[in-house]
């Protein structure tokens, strides 16, 4: 259990440290994606057209 990204309890550790690092893979994974349409959005995509 969180709040504000503290953990509160936790149950099982192997668990909590699998879900941690499938949650930063996943971070990882769609960062550069996130970043394209950050960027896309900002109008820096295609030389600002």
């Amino acid at each position: 259990m969180f709040r504000d990204g503290q953990v509160l309890l936790e149950r099982d550790p192997d668990a909590f440290a699998t879900r941690k690092a499938r949650a930063v893979l996943d971070y990882l994974d769609w960062k550069p994606v996130e970043d394209l349409f950050v960027r896309a959005g900002a109008g820096e995509v295609h030389g600002g057209r």
